[in-house]
C-alpha cells in the first residue's frame, strides 16, 4: 500500500513537473523563427540571404553578385568560392540552404 502510494504519489509529480516545463519554454529561436524552409542561394534576394545566420547585407551581395558573374551555383559546395564565406560560416550554413 505504502509503495503505491510512492508511485503514484512520483507519477503525479513528474506529470506536473512536464507540463510546467513545456507550458513555460522559450518561444522558437530567432533562426527558427526567420527561416522555415532551406533558402535557395540560386534564387534568394540579398534580403531573403540576409535571413542566414552569419549572412549580412555584405555577404549577402557578394553571394548574388558571384552568381551574377559565374551563373547558378552547381552544387552547394560552391558558395565556398564566394569572397568571405569560409569552411566555419558554410558548415553553419549547409543544412539552412539549398540550390
Amino acid at each position: 500500500m505504502k509503495l503505491k502510494l510512492i508511485t503514484l504519489l512520483a507519477i503525479a509529480f513528474c506529470a506536473t513537473s512536464m507540463a510546467y516545463t513545456s507550458a513555460n519554454m522559450p518561444a522558437a529561436t530567432s533562426l527558427e523563427q526567420t527561416i522555415d524552409a532551406p533558402i535557395s542561394i540560386n534564387r534568394a534576394s540579398i534580403d531573403e540571404l540576409t535571413k542566414l545566420k552569419g549572412i549580412g547585407k555584405r555577404k549577402a551581395k557578394a553571394i548574388v553578385n558571384y552568381r551574377e558573374q559565374h551563373g547558378d551555383f552547381q552544387v552547394i559546395e560552391d558558395l565556398l568560392l564566394v569572397k568571405g564565406i569560409g569552411d566555419k560560416l558554410y558548415k553553419s550554413l549547409e543544412s539552412q540552404i539549398t540550390l
